[in-house]
């Protein structure tokens, strides 16, 4: 007998799977109701195992439809937070502290989107917490973590490119504000 578990793990189902289900199970039923002799043969229990599957898929079915009906109507909203996000963060660009900028305008004269950098570091740790900086996902060394400068900062800072070799390595030991 299945358990909680089971059914609750079968809500994941994708769409076509419960589709699927749900018609193969309309086949056999509707198979039964015009006495196909191919299933006169299956035992009572059967068929009635064939309808709570296929039941519970249409459940299933049901739920998925019911979702992406919600996330299309939600997208609009979503798509004015996003875009009222990067206003914001755009505006909070040009506020930074000279530190801070100096790590953008050293990434973007390295024409690199993604900076290594020691985890911690005193100069990161301030554009992750602001959002103009996300810790790339994975495992890597404490000493060079990788971190991204989101996409549309990127194309906002990209363009006021330094002179080449005009910003000197923030993360270099030889800088003058290591010590």
């Amino acid at each position: 007998m299945p358990s909680l578990k089971d059914f609750i793990e079968a809500m994941g189902a994708s769409w076509p799977v419960a589709l699927a289900i749900v018609l193969g199970a309309l086949g056999i039923l509707a198979g039964d109701h015009y006495e196909i002799r191919y299933l006169q043969g299956l035992p009572s229990w059967a068929l009635g195992t064939v309808f709570f599957v296929g039941a519970f898929a249409l459940a299933v079915l049901t739920v998925g439809i019911t979702r992406a009906a919600i996330r299309a109507l939600l997208w609009p909203f979503r798509a004015i937070s996003r875009w009222r996000y990067r206003r914001k963060k755009l505006a909070e660009l040009y506020e930074l502290p000279p530190e801070e900028t100096h790590v953008l305008a050293w990434a973007v004269q390295q024409r690199s989107q993604v900076i290594l950098a020691p985890l911690g570091d005193r100069r990161i740790t301030p554009l992750v917490a602001k959002g103009f900086l996300h810790l790339v996902p994975g495992r890597y060394s404490v000493l060079d973590c990788p971190y991204k400068i989101p996409d549309f900062i990127w194309e906002t800072i990209k363009n006021d490119r330094p002179a080449d070799g005009s910003v000197p390595n923030p993360f270099s030991p030889f800088s003058r504000d290591f010590f």
